[in-house]
Protein backbone atom coordinates (compact mmCIF):
# COMPACT_ATOMS: atom_id res chain seq x y z
CA UNK A 1 0.00 0.00 0.00
CA UNK A 2 1.53 3.57 -0.92
CA UNK A 3 -0.21 6.97 0.07
CA UNK A 4 1.06 8.31 -3.47
CA UNK A 5 -1.01 6.09 -5.92
CA UNK A 6 0.41 7.77 -9.82
CA UNK A 7 2.15 5.86 -12.11
CA UNK A 8 5.44 5.82 -10.30
CA UNK A 9 3.94 3.46 -7.63
CA UNK A 10 1.71 0.84 -9.92
CA UNK A 11 2.72 -2.15 -11.69
CA UNK A 12 0.72 -3.40 -14.41
CA UNK A 13 0.24 -7.20 -14.44
CA UNK A 14 -0.78 -9.39 -17.22
CA UNK A 15 -3.63 -10.68 -15.92
CA UNK A 16 -5.10 -7.35 -16.10
CA UNK A 17 -4.62 -6.57 -12.28
CA UNK A 18 -2.06 -3.87 -11.03
CA UNK A 19 0.03 -3.98 -8.00
CA UNK A 20 0.66 -0.15 -5.16
CA UNK A 21 4.25 -0.69 -4.67
CA UNK A 22 6.50 1.70 -2.31
CA UNK A 23 10.27 1.16 -2.89
CA UNK A 24 11.56 2.18 0.82
CA UNK A 25 10.10 -0.87 2.15
CA UNK A 26 12.91 -2.88 1.41
CA UNK A 27 14.77 -0.81 3.49
CA UNK A 28 12.47 -1.58 6.31
CA UNK A 29 13.34 -4.71 8.75
CA UNK A 30 10.94 -7.71 8.99
CA UNK A 31 9.79 -6.39 12.39
CA UNK A 32 9.22 -3.21 11.19
CA UNK A 33 6.64 -4.00 8.40
CA UNK A 34 3.82 -3.73 10.68
CA UNK A 35 4.23 -0.42 11.45
CA UNK A 36 5.13 0.76 8.34
CA UNK A 37 1.94 -0.41 7.23
CA UNK A 38 0.16 1.12 9.72
CA UNK A 39 1.84 4.58 9.07
CA UNK A 40 0.66 3.95 5.33
CA UNK A 41 -2.73 3.23 6.32
CA UNK A 42 -3.15 6.74 7.63
CA UNK A 43 -1.12 8.29 4.95
CA UNK A 44 -3.45 6.80 2.34
CA UNK A 45 -6.63 7.73 3.98
CA UNK A 46 -5.70 10.94 4.45
CA UNK A 47 -4.73 11.71 1.04
CA UNK A 48 -8.15 10.55 0.16
CA UNK A 49 -10.40 12.59 2.94
CA UNK A 50 -8.10 15.81 1.78
CA UNK A 51 -10.17 15.35 -1.50
CA UNK A 52 -13.53 14.66 0.08
CA UNK A 53 -16.08 16.64 0.50
CA UNK A 54 -16.27 17.28 4.22
CA UNK A 55 -19.79 15.46 4.64
CA UNK A 56 -18.17 12.29 2.94
CA UNK A 57 -15.28 11.71 5.34
CA UNK A 58 -17.12 9.82 8.04
CA UNK A 59 -18.92 7.95 5.12
CA UNK A 60 -15.50 7.04 4.19
CA UNK A 61 -13.96 6.38 7.45
CA UNK A 62 -16.75 4.00 8.53
CA UNK A 63 -16.73 2.10 5.66
CA UNK A 64 -12.79 1.62 6.02
CA UNK A 65 -13.68 0.12 9.49
CA UNK A 66 -16.31 -2.05 7.91
CA UNK A 67 -14.45 -3.34 5.61
CA UNK A 68 -11.01 -4.16 7.05
CA UNK A 69 -11.03 -7.85 7.46
CA UNK A 70 -8.38 -7.22 10.78
CA UNK A 71 -9.35 -4.50 12.86
CA UNK A 72 -6.38 -4.98 15.48
CA UNK A 73 -4.47 -3.26 11.75
CA UNK A 74 -6.33 -0.28 11.98
CA UNK A 75 -5.90 0.18 15.97
CA UNK A 76 -2.28 0.19 14.92
CA UNK A 77 -2.54 2.65 12.67
CA UNK A 78 -4.24 5.51 14.59
CA UNK A 79 -1.93 4.65 17.90
CA UNK A 80 0.77 5.12 15.45
CA UNK A 81 0.26 8.66 15.17
CA UNK A 82 -1.42 8.91 18.24
CA UNK A 83 0.64 7.23 20.82
CA UNK A 84 3.74 6.51 18.71
CA UNK A 85 5.84 3.24 20.76
CA UNK A 86 9.27 5.38 20.31
CA UNK A 87 8.55 7.86 23.09
CA UNK A 88 11.04 10.35 20.90
CA UNK A 89 8.50 10.07 17.92
CA UNK A 90 5.64 10.21 20.49
CA UNK A 91 7.37 13.45 21.97
CA UNK A 92 8.13 15.25 18.33
CA UNK A 93 4.45 14.28 17.23
CA UNK A 94 3.10 15.97 20.40
CA UNK A 95 4.91 18.95 19.65
CA UNK A 96 3.58 18.51 15.97
CA UNK A 97 0.10 18.42 16.66
CA UNK A 98 0.41 22.16 18.16
CA UNK A 99 0.83 23.55 14.84
CA UNK A 100 -1.60 25.23 13.04
CA UNK A 101 -1.85 22.39 10.08
CA UNK A 102 -2.31 19.75 12.57
CA UNK A 103 -5.47 21.16 13.56
CA UNK A 104 -7.05 21.40 9.82
CA UNK A 105 -10.02 19.05 9.71
CA UNK A 106 -8.51 17.14 7.14
CA UNK A 107 -4.55 16.94 9.51
CA UNK A 108 -3.31 13.06 9.76
CA UNK A 109 -3.30 13.22 13.51
CA UNK A 110 -7.38 14.44 12.77
CA UNK A 111 -7.87 11.34 10.60
CA UNK A 112 -6.26 9.16 13.19
CA UNK A 113 -8.72 10.78 15.67
CA UNK A 114 -11.63 9.60 13.63
CA UNK A 115 -11.18 6.12 12.81
CA UNK A 116 -10.34 5.60 16.09
CA UNK A 117 -13.60 7.17 16.70
CA UNK A 118 -15.90 5.18 13.71
CA UNK A 119 -13.92 1.94 15.15
CA UNK A 120 -15.22 2.76 18.68
CA UNK A 121 -18.39 3.65 17.23
CA UNK A 122 -18.94 0.47 15.38
CA UNK A 123 -17.54 -1.89 17.87
CA UNK A 124 -14.35 -2.73 16.03
CA UNK A 125 -11.99 -0.51 17.63
CA UNK A 126 -9.47 -3.36 17.27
Amino acid sequence: MHENGDGKHVMLLEDGGFLWFDFEMVFRSRRRVRRQVAHETIQYLWQICRRLDPDEVEALLEETVRAHPRPERLREAWELFLKHPNLLMRAARWLDQRRARARKPTSKYRIARRLRAAGERLGRAG
